[in-house]
């Protein structure tokens, strides 16, 4: 029998903490019937994401996905726990870690061992091919390690180059794979060839000078985008802070040690994002 796969959204602080394996637990609204042996596919959700202006919209996916399997079920109604709530064991499966794809097709089968499975089978995603194992993914990709770089053949060149107003360009390939140029000049064309070259040290020297603006204007967006990132991480940090906060108005049984733990949380958050708010508010 298959086994079955729930794919769940995850809050950032929630996902880091089942990620590294501080979190071994996940409490869910038990609307799926979640029973042991099931597996939960995990993907980072951002409720909060910071558009255009500082505005703030909805939240979107990461790109962040992990996968554990269900091995305790403790179910709401008693022990305090909210009747309708669940609480699910967790553990890490290591067959199943890496992204699990169900078939569409019942003739779908492994690219290397070929091996057949019927349609809603989990499989293994690797190169765009489909696997029956971690083995068979593991072995590709020895395979690939192990397989001869074969050598870049050069492409032919013409043995002799273009006129250039006087000057015929001759190249020779070594058999290194360099090349060599040779350039022979047309003295019944002096000036046309000065004129020519002239002109190509002109547009050399445009060229050279449009990269280092390029350049420069690059990196000053680089450092701005690092600055607004590090901004935006700050004003992150006071988001949570401010979610905290509210849960803790919002529980009636939350303790007031608990309740000052998140005032002050806040605050600091507030002093590292917007170091002069304190004067502001003293201000008004």
């Amino acid at each position: 029998m298959a086994d079955r796969v729930h794919e769940l959204k995850c809050w950032p602080s929630f996902f880091a903490a089942i990620l590294d394996g501080s979190k071994t637990f996940e409490v869910r609204k038990n609307d799926r019937d979640f029973a042991v042996g099931d597996v939960l596919k995990l993907r980072e959700w951002e409720p909060y994401a910071f558009g255009e202006w500082g505005t703030v919209r909805t939240g979107n996916y990461t790109k962040r996905e992990c996968v554990r399997r269900v091995t305790y079920v403790l179910r709401g109604g008693e022990f305090g726990i909210e009747a309708g709530t669940v609480v699910l064991g967790l553990a890490m499966d290591a067959e199943r870690q890496k992204r699990l794809t169900p078939a569409e097709r019942e003739d779908e089968g492994c690219a290397r061992c070929g091996k057949k499975w019927p349609k809603g089978t989990m499989f293994y995603m690797h190169e765009g091919a489909p696997h029956c194992s971690v083995a068979c993914v593991d072995a590709v990709k020895r395979a690939a390690m192990s397989a001869p770089v074969a050598a870049e053949t050069p492409s032919p060149l013409p043995p002799v180059g273009p006129d250039l107003d006087g000057t015929r360009l001759e190249m020779t390939p070594n058999g290194d794979g360099a090349v060599r140029i040779t350039a022979h000049n047309d003295p019944a064309k002096p000036d046309a060839r000065d004129a020519e070259l002239a002109k190509l040290r002109a547009e050399l020297a445009t060229a050279l000078v449009a990269a280092g603006e390029a350049r420069e204007h690059a990196e000053e967006l680089i450092a701005r985008a690092n600055q607004q990132r590090a901004e935006l991480a700050k004003l992150w940090v006071v988001v949570e802070a401010a979610a905290r906060l509210q849960r803790w108005n919002d529980d009636d049984r939350g303790g007031d040690d608990e309740g000052e733990a998140a005032r002050r949380a806040l605050s600091q958050a507030l002093d590292a994002a917007c170091p002069g708010w304190r004067a502001k508010e003293a201000g008004r």
